[in-house]
């Protein structure tokens, strides 16, 4: 068995993981097949949830399967609360 070579890493500060820009070709697609304002500022009513209302940043939980299918459920959040597409009632913008 052969022995692992040595690691190299560079000095510096560690890397920033930043969200997904809402406006890239991904987001946009994503909001034409659900018609979901993905990354705006939107009051959401659900059903079958804690909560029954919501306020914030719209935003993906779970990137969704390929091919995109808008029959089945997007995993969404608003903050840390995680919901599904399918238990939207209504959205407006803020």
């Amino acid at each position: 068995m052969e022995r692992q070579g040595e690691f190299l890493f560079a000095d510096g500060p560690e890397p920033t993981i930043l969200p997904g820009d809402p406006h890239s070709n991904f987001y946009r697609e994503i909001t034409g097949h659900w018609r979901l304002p993905l990354g705006d500022f939107v009051r959401i009513e659900l059903k079958q949830h804690s909560l029954a209302h919501l306020q914030g940043r719209l935003e993906l939980s779970h990137a969704p399967d390929f091919p995109l299918d808008p029959r089945l459920p997007l995993r969404l959040r608003i903050g840390t609360l995680e919901f599904s597409s399918q238990q939207i009632i209504n959205w407006s913008l803020l």
